[in-house]
């Protein structure tokens, strides 16, 4: 994806789309406290339709919930410094094998809005390295705005869905 002049431009949120719509993803985005979202009823269809290998898309809190509901490995807690964060920024593509990322090349970068608090991603050091030995780590932060773990962004399940 092209960098325009001032953050993610419009031509890039069309392609994101086109890549969402071309995979048939379930998308996960919420709004506001979701602490408790990642056990509600709802999930249940969420969790049935990625054992069927359906494809599943978290992004924010909705990335964060995927975590809470153990869809995905780690958690998202509160950014280093406890710092909001509202910017734009890099994501380096790690890996192309998922639905999201089979059309970019790995190294390519991404220009994405972020905004949030607990966007710091973490887990424990074997998840980590487990994640790294199966290539689940998909996207990392260029200059790791939150201190997320390995300056990871996002990551994929096991059955990469």
């Amino acid at each position: 994806m092209a960098r325009g002049k001032g953050g993610f431009r419009r031509a890039d949120w069309e392609t994101v789309l086109e890549m969402i719509a071309a995979a048939q993803v379930h998308t996960i985005k919420a709004y506001g406290p979701d602490r408790i979202a990642g056990r509600a009823a709802a999930m249940d269809a969420v969790r049935a339709h990625a054992a069927r290998g359906g494809l599943v898309l978290g992004i924010c809190n909705g990335f964060q919930i995927l975590c809470e509901a153990g869809l995905l490995p780690g958690a998202l807690q509160k950014n280093a410094g406890l710092k909001f964060i509202c910017r734009t920024v890099d994501l380096r593509v790690e890996t192309t094998s998922t639905a999201l990322t089979n059309t970019l090349t790995a190294g390519s970068t991404l220009r994405i809005p972020i905004n949030h608090f607990e966007g710091n991603y973490t887990c424990a050091p074997e998840t980590l390295a487990r994640l790294r030995d199966e290539d689940r780590i998909v996207v990392r932060y260029v200059d790791n705005p939150n201190g997320s773990t390995d300056a990871i962004a996002g990551v994929c399940n096991e059955g990469r869905n």
